[in-house]
Formats: structure tokens, C-alpha cells, sequence
């Protein structure tokens, strides 16, 4: 338990207050030159640490939201980091970034998670957010900043598989998480938990302040499992105030789907189905439907039906396969996808007919291109798996032909938009593709499209749904492709598509809200 928590300013009507005083307190308890404050798990002996199947249910599934966000949050961040957030962030000044701090303050206190128990003022185990750490010695705002870098992941194509730490010493030392002994797992979950939850916080302040700074009012969302048992175990616990608080906090979060995080709305869709292994061993598992349910089962199986115990709360998380198309090849092992690129093919992967979408091609809406030949179609998915899995010279040659294939809607849309898109989608691939147009000298590099590269595009056009009457019949690997005249060359920054002895322009535009 943190000492003086009763004199603190009320954070509801003396919020201003209540950030100064806590941040002193946080200085101070996080002083290495000072002794210790008490906590109440530090010196406890382990069988202080007891654990029951509802608790390290909810301890994994804060490991696994822990992982998501650290995704959700990343993505976010490779976004407004690669518009120019640092620069804007600056010129905002003290008050005004103070101003978006006070709001995200706000909004995490007043959530029932930090009233009661060891959340209670968890500001003060963080030095890391008092307000002279967050604007930095310059007093512009780059602690902050610097803070957010913590979070950006290497990669963003996949959530981690281990939820992330920021690292304190010091607060290790206060909640005794590592002692000379080696810790029996009981403990060592819960000790993993709070170091955990502390690193929350710090991720949903982050992602408060943008939301904030965005100009969207920034709203917290808690799920929670509803179990079998929690009836017979809060009886059990009467005793131990705080544990009982804490089970009961979690009966008033959300339920949620475990495949997808949607949270159950009972009054408009009814209630979710529950995993029946699970509901016998006394765990609640939730799911929307039988498709979220079979897109969760790879992950699910290793648990299903199977009581938890405190050794699988280090495993690597495993979240189901999210869906991809099967005309979108991953990306080389060393290329790393930009923030864009990911969202066009989310959109893409939401909308099958559409072979790419050009952002905003008319104010709020997207401008879906759908390519109406078979042959088209196909060289079209080819390229442009060359161009978003890849980098070099096939990359731009194949980013020049999306380039030039999307342009052909150049009245829809603003050229410079579509420029700045796919800049932002392609980096400096598309950075060397607009300088070779300005050159006009091509680089001597050409490579053709294999016709067994079209017959699995087309394999793929089928799998799709995609021309249904001209596909019906149409068998991959059988030579079938020589119905479909295609011969693609690909020079750099110089395409030529043959289809029936001669260049056809096929496209069609389907506009969706964004």
C-alpha cells in the first residue's frame, strides 16, 4: 500500500492539484537515494501469493490485451510520427500539451480500475508521466515524445507475443519483484501482473494524449470474463477486502468476443455463445459467432477446456490468424510494411472485389478499383504483390504499373493526393519511381510475368468469388491460362500489358465511405 494515500486532492474536483501532488510523491518514492516505501507485496512470504483459475484467467487475458494494444497503439503511432507529429507536437508549446496531459489524466482516473486496490494511484509508482518528465528540459514537449518511441514496435504486421515492460528498477525494488530467492510462479505471476499494469498505464496516457491532441474525446473500454464460479470464490474471500473489490470490479466490465475483443450488446445482438469445454472446468470463453470461433481455435486449443495454471502465464501469446487474402503474398523477411500499406490492405481485405482502393478520392470516400478482365485482374494481382512485398528495382517497376493503372481515375481525384498516398504506402519506392519520370531514362531492368504466376492469380480470382461464370470450369496447373492471352514486360518506369494483340483500358470504380 502507498503511505498518505487518504491527503491526497480529490482528483474530481481538484485535478490540477492532484497531478503536482502526485507527481512529488512519485519523485520521491522513486528516489534511489531514499529508503523503500511500503508495498504491500514486497517482504510478503509466498504463500502470501495464491492464485485461483478466475485470477490467472484474467491475468492472461491482461497479458493478451496488453499485446493487442501494444499493436493497436504502434500502428497508430508509425502514422502521426510519419506526418510530422514530433514537429507539430512542439510548435502546441507547454500549456497547450499540458492541456491534452490534463485530459488523459482525467479520463484514466475517473475509470473504476484506479479506485480501489493496488491501481489506486498507480500515478505515483510512475515517474516516468510527471509533467517535467513529459516536456522535457527544453520544456518542449520532447519527453514525451521520446516516451511514445518506447512503444513503436520493429514490426507492425503482427502483435508481439510477449506483452512489453518499461523498464524501473526502482520500482521493481518496491514491490520486491526480484529477491534473492528464486520466486515460486504464484508470485512471480503476480508480481508480473503489476509490473504489467504499470506499463498500461503509461500506454493508455500515450494513447489518450493523441486521441486528445486528434481532437477526438478519448473513451476507455474494460473487458472482463464472467465466471462460473465467482459466487462461491467471493464467499471464500470474504476476508481479504480488496481481492473481493477487485472480482466484483470485474463482473461490471464488458464481456467481449474472444477472437475479435467486440463487446457483448446483449439488447441488439444477444448474447454471445460460450466455449463448452471451457464452461465445464468453471471458465467462461465468449465468441460471436461459430466464424469467430473457428478463427480463434488455434490459439484456443492449447487452453480449451483445460484448467489454467500459473506456468502457461509466461507462454508466448497466440492470437488467431487475422484473415489476408490470398492474392496478397507476405512481405519479404526484410521488408517491413509501412503503417499505410497495412490499412490499404485492411481495407482490401474487407472489400474482395476491389483490386486497390485510392484514399479520399472525393471528400470522406474511398474510391475502390476493380479491374473487370480476367487476364487484367490477374496481371494486376501479380504486380502488385511485386510491389508490396518487395523493394529494389522489381518493386518499382511494379509500383510504377499500380501508378499508372490507378491514374487512369485522374478525374475522380487530385494527382498530388494520389502521390502523397502512395508515397506514404511505398516510402522511398515510390520516391524513385516519380524521380526516374523526371529523369525519363528508365534503368535497364526487366523481368516478365511467368504464365504460372497468372495461373495462380487466377486460382486466386476464383477462390475470390471473382468471375464467377468465365472461372467456373477453370482448373489451375492444367495450361488453362492460354484462354486468357496475357503477356506482361515490365521495364522500369516503362509497362506495356498485351491482352488480345493490343492495350485495353478496363477499369471500373466502386466508391466506398471511409
Amino acid at each position: 500500500m502507498k503511505a498518505g494515500l487518504s491527503d491526497l486532492p480529490d482528483v474530481q474536483t481538484r485535478l490540477l492539484d492532484w497531478i503536482r501532488e502526485t507527481d512529488l510523491r512519485a519523485k520521491r518514492r522513486n528516489d534511489p537515494s531514499l529508503p523503500l516505501d511500503p508495498d504491500r507485496y514486497r517482504g510478503q512470504p509466498d504463500s502470501h501469493f495464491q492464485s485461483n483459475p478466475d485470477i490467472l484467467q484474467e491475468v492472461g487475458l491482461a497479458r493478451r490485451i496488453a499485446c493487442f494494444n501494444h499493436h493497436q497503439l504502434s500502428c497508430a503511432l508509425e502514422i502521426v510520427l510519419a506526418e510530422g507529429f514530433e514537429s507539430t507536437w512542439i510548435t502546441l508549446g507547454a500549456e497547450e500539451q499540458t492541456k491534452h496531459f490534463i485530459v488523459a489524466f482525467q479520463k484514466l482516473e475517473d475509470h473504476p480500475n484506479h479506485s480501489t486496490g493496488f491501481l489506486q494511484n498507480i500515478k505515483m509508482d510512475i515517474p516516468e508521466l510527471c509533467l517535467d518528465e513529459l516536456l522535457g528540459p527544453s520544456r518542449d514537449g520532447m519527453g514525451f515524445v521520446r516516451l511514445l518511441g518506447l512503444f513503436l514496435l520493429a514490426n507492425n504486421q503482427e502483435p508481439p507475443k510477449q506483452p512489453f515492460i518499461v523498464q524501473n528498477d526502482r520500482f521493481d525494488a518496491l514491490i520486491g519483484a526480484f529477491s534473492d530467492h528464486q520466486p515460486i510462479l504464484n508470485r512471480k505471476v503476480f508480481m508480473e501482473y503489476r509490473r504489467m499494469e504499470r506499463t498500461r498505464y503509461i500506454a493508455v496516457f500515450l494513447g489518450m494524449v493523441i486521441s486528445s491532441w486528434q481532437g477526438h474525446d478519448p473513451v476507455i473500454e474494460s473487458l472482463a470474463h464472467e465466471h462460473t464460479e465467482t459466487r462461491s470464490k467471493l464467499e471464500s474471500l470474504k476476508g481479504e477486502a480488496c481481492l473481493k473489490k477487485w472480482v466484483e470490479r470485474q463482473k461490471e466490465m464488458k464481456l467481449f468476443c474472444d477472437a475479435c475483443f467486440k463487446t457483448e450488446d446483449k439488447t441488439k445482438n444477444g448474447k454471445m455463445s460460450v466455449c463448452a469445454p471451457c464452461k465445464v472446468v468453471g471458465r467462461d470463453v465468449r465468441y460471436c459467432d461459430r466464424a469467430c470461433q473457428k478463427d480463434a481455435w488455434k490459439a484456443h486449443k492449447r487452453s480449451c477446456g483445460k484448467s489454467l495454471e500459473a506456468g502457461s502465464m509466461f507462454e508466448d501469446i497466440l492470437f488467431h490468424e487475422t484473415y489476408t487474402r490470398p492474392d496478397i503474398p507476405p512481405a519479404t523477411p526484410d521488408h517491413r510494411r509501412s503503417a499505410d500499406l497495412m490499412r490499404q490492405i485492411r481495407l482490401l481485405n474487407d472489400n474482395t472485389p476491389v483490386d486497390y482502393f485510392v484514399l479520399d478520392a472525393v471528400p470522406g470516400q474511398n474510391a475502390g478499383i476493380i479491374l473487370n478482365y480476367v487476364d487484367s485482374a490477374a496481371t494486376f494481382i501479380v504486380i502488385r504483390g511485386y510491389a508490396m512485398s518487395n523493394v529494389g528495382l522489381l518493386a518499382e517497376a511494379a509500383l510504377f504499373y499500380i501508378y499508372r493503372v490507378l491514374q487512369t481515375t485522374s478525374d475522380t481525384y487530385d494527382e498530388e493526393a494520389l502521390r502523397n498516398q502512395l508515397r506514404k504506402e511505398y516510402g522511398a519506392t515510390f520516391d524513385n519511381v516519380l524521380a526516374a519520370l523526371e529523369r525519363g531514362h528508365p534503368q535497364p531492368f526487366e523481368r516478365e510475368v511467368s504464365r504460372e504466376d497468372v495461373d495462380k492469380a487466377i486460382g486466386h480470382l476464383k477462390t475470390l468469388g471473382r468471375f464467377k461464370e468465365q472461372l467456373k470450369n477453370y482448373v489451375s496447373g492444367a495450361g488453362e491460362t492460354i484462354r486468357f492471352t496475357v503477356r506482361v514486360c515490365i521495364v522500369s518506369c516503362c509497362v506495356w500489358t498485351c491482352t488480345d494483340g493490343g492495350t485495353r483500358r478496363d477499369l471500373m470504380r466502386k466508391f466506398d465511405s471511409s
